[in-house]
């Protein structure tokens, strides 16, 4: 018998591991996957990549991330919009930047929303010129970055950590004003 996590529920892709979705508990050796995870700290704030189903071991295996995938976090859409470096800071955007979306046309930029940065063609082709960059956006915000496309140029701000909390604050009271 040996030590291994197994989950206690179903865990979904996307989801991460906790004490509240998995347990430890002695399980027969020879019937535990090869990669086995067998302690709380090697398995504590990973995040699922495969569904898991309640009362399996975890294994390695489900936590295995192909970077040429594109991971949409929960409560997301993936978008894919037309960009070139000018409009993207220089074409250095990384995974995982958080952009802030504008629209512009004639004399007017309107910001349209937060977004996360997935993919570029930059990093998905190893190098190049940048033509395309993948964001994952609320799906309340998917028309207007599907419009503004169509309307103007779509411009992508890397804010600073003040200008993002700055950005946050601004959207949260205009969100309280229009519920009012």
């Amino acid at each position: 018998m040996t030590r291994v996590c197994v989950a206690l529920r179903e865990i979904e892709p996307g989801d991460e591991i906790s004490e509240g979705n998995v347990k430890i508990v002695e399980w027969v050796s020879s019937l535990m996957p090869e990669d086995a995870l067998t302690s709380m700290g090697d398995a504590s704030g990973l995040v699922a990549t495969a569904r898991i189903p309640a009362h399996t071991p975890l294994a390695k295996a489900h936590f295995l991330r192909d970077e040429r995938v594109v991971q949409v976090p929960r409560g997301t859409v993936a978008i894919s919009v037309a960009s070139d470096a000018e409009h993207a800071v220089g074409g250095s955007l990384a995974r995982g930047d958080e952009v802030d979306v504008y629209v512009a046309d004639a004399s007017v930029a309107d910001r349209l929303t937060r977004a996360e940065v997935l993919d570029t063609s930059v990093l998905a082709d190893g190098g190049g010129d940048l033509s395309w960059v993948t964001l994952a956006v609320d799906a309340s915000a998917v028309r207007d970055v599907l419009a503004a496309t169509t309307r103007g140029e779509v411009t992508l701000v890397l804010p600073g950590a003040s200008a993002s909390r700055e950005a946050a604050r601004s959207e949260r009271a205009n969100n309280e004003g229009s519920e009012g």
